[in-house]
């Protein structure tokens, strides 16, 4: 999102949002897919590197697998 058109016109409405509530906007991003995190998070609060403010939760997450073989008794058996 942060290369394409979606993500300049979010930069851009968030950035005139601020200007005129004339204060900063506290911002919350959630994503499953967006790597790698830190440059995403500078991307939505507007800066290069996160400000001290900033804080980002990467919680991961690593399924357990759950896999079997299943042989059957005969080759002519379905």
């Amino acid at each position: 999102m942060a290369r394409d058109k979606r993500g300049s016109h979010l930069a851009l409405s968030l950035e005139r949002l601020e200007h005129l509530t004339g204060r900063r906007l506290q911002r919350i991003g959630l994503s499953a897919t967006q790597k790698p995190i830190e440059d995403i998070a500078a991307f939505l609060t507007g800066t290069r590197h996160p400000t001290p403010d900033t804080c980002i939760i990467d919680s991961g997450h690593a399924r357990t697998l759950d896999l079997a073989l299943e042989i059957p008794s005969s080759p002519l058996e379905r």
